[in-house]
């Protein structure tokens, strides 16, 4: 179902643009969300990060409509290892050898922006040595866990400062970006855009954005036109809403998706995937296979007196989309922008499915050793202070054999909605 209202896009300047109404025809569906860009590669565990980029880039868009802009996913990916790195935070495998975690969520992605802004893709690819030919995360992965395993990162605790040598030679950036990288972060990387003006100020000739020069759009509240924030507003105050485990639950979260996707908002949505993996609709539950991070784009619905509201199919009348969200109303599916990191999966079959609620709605059991994957199912509160709030999870995360849990994890929202 597609909607022409006055919209807005979701999770994505120098001079503050002035907001659109996204009428540039490049939305989608029901509800008109600004599209993102096909990633080019992803062979690694970072669908969260390409759900990320997204995110950003259709909030860009929303308050610049027509924008062209591209964020780095590896780029992210490199700072999300270096944190692992530096830390101590890289997963113990069984061998007692360590390895880097390539899986996240929406919230880590938040605090990723926070400390360190947005690259563009073009600008960090071009930054590239050249390799042997294979994806480059696959080739910087290899490169880091050797170094884990029996190089210059074998040791706990280790120096930042050969972290970042060891990260720059993985990611093979040339001397012009590691120069760029050691003026606004230090060479031990010891600042950020989070608590650190200096980074800000190096940044501002860097091809670097810090997440307050980025300029994009959404609404304050339901209902409400969009207005101008910054990337940094939207990475504070997104926040993660987990899918309830009791049915009686769930439609107030649907309904929260429908409003933001009817503001022009695509939704960063977590999701458990079972096998097989299908080519365009997921509607019966299967085995466990893992979880997955990806955007909803729209919706497909039966209402109680306009009838069904086809996914893909315009919809203009205000009252049909009020209709939408009554407590009658029945979701049919969610369709979502998707990424797997198969070698030409979207030139054979397309980077959009549909998750039926037959499938969100069941239940599965996850096992225990992929709940630290989504036991950080927090947001940020900048009403309170800059420290993560925990706002539960959607499973109860002490039964260590396993725990029962729809297949719809959570959804990443904005405020007020």
């Amino acid at each position: 179902m597609r909607v022409t209202v006055c919209v807005l896009a979701a999770v994505v300047a120098g001079c503050v643009p002035q907001v659109g109404d996204g009428s540039d025809g490049t939305g989608s569906e029901i509800t008109r969300v600004p599209t993102p860009d096909q990633p080019r590669t992803q062979a690694i565990g970072n669908c969260w990060l390409y759900a990320a980029s997204g995110w950003a880039e259709t909030l860009v868009r929303l308050g610049t409509p027509g924008s062209t802009v591209d964020f780095s996913e590896d780029y992210w990916s490199y700072w999300y290892w270096y944190g692992q790195l530096a830390f101590g935070l890289a997963a113990p495998k069984q061998d007692g050898k360590a390895e880097i975690v390539t899986g996240g969520s929406f919230s880590i992605s938040q605090q990723l922006i926070l400390s360190y802004g947005t690259m563009s893709e073009w600008l960090f690819d071009r930054t590239r040595r050249a390799n042997d030919g294979r994806a480059r995360s696959v080739v910087a992965l290899e490169r880091v866990n050797k170094a884990l395993a029996s190089g210059e990162l074998r040791w706990q605790g280790n120096d930042p400062a050969v972290v970042r040598a060891v990260l720059d030679d993985a990611w093979a950036l040339d001397a012009r970006t590691i120069g760029l990288f050691d003026s606004v972060f230090g060479r031990a990387s010891h600042r950020t855009f989070f608590d650190d003006d200096a980074a800000v100020h190096a940044a501002t000739v860097s091809g670097i954005m810090p997440p307050d020069h980025t300029a994009v759009a959404y609404p304050d509240g339901s209902g409400q036109p969009p207005s101008v924030h910054t990337l940094r507003d939207a990475a504070f105050t997104f926040w993660e809403v987990p899918y309830p485990l009791d049915p009686t639950q769930r439609r107030a979260v649907q309904q929260m998706v429908q409003r933001a996707l009817h503001a022009g908002i695509a939704v960063p949505n977590a999701w458990v995937v079972d096998k097989p993996i299908p080519t365009s609709t997921y509607d019966k539950p299967g085995q466990y296979y893992g979880l997955h991070e990806t955007l909803i784009v729209d919706y497909d619905i039966d209402t109680p007196h306009f009838g069904h509201l086809e996914a893909g199919v315009e919809e203009t009348r205000p009252a049909a989309l009020d209709d939408a969200l009554t407590a009658d109303a029945k979701l049919r599916f969610f369709r979502i922008k998707n990424w797997w990191g198969v070698a030409n999966y979207v030139a054979k079959h397309g980077d959009q499915l549909d998750l039926h609620m037959s499938y969100l709605d069941a239940l599965t059991t996850i096992p225990a050793e992929d709940f630290g994957k989504i036991a950080d199912n927090f947001a940020f509160d900048p009403t309170a202070s800059n420290d993560p709030v925990d706002l539960g999870n959607p499973v109860d995360l002490s039964n260590t054999k396993g725990e029962v849990a729809p297949h719809l994890l959570s959804v990443a929202l904005p405020p007020a909605f």
